[in-house]
């Protein structure tokens, strides 16, 4: 809203000062979250789930069952 700018009491300074302060108390909490997860090793699965695929690890079900897989050639 435009109150600093239509209502003379409120100091459009005051709002840009709190606009700053939720902006960094967002990007620190952000950050501190992040660098849990990331110490916690939260952030990713593990090598062979990412190789079978999180889909098929996690459901234990092919996601695109239409799609071949491989070259294409039959043998």
């Amino acid at each position: 809203m435009a109150v600093g700018i239509l209502v003379p009491s409120v100091s459009i300074i005051g709002q840009l000062i709190g606009a700053i302060t939720v902006s960094i108390i967002a990007v620190v909490s952000g950050i501190a979250i992040y660098g849990s997860l990331k110490a916690l090793n939260l952030l990713r699965v593990d090598e062979e789930v990412e190789e079978v695929g999180l889909d098929e690890s996690l459901y234990e079900m092919d996601v695109y069952p239409e799609v071949p897989i491989g070259s294409g050639e039959s043998s």
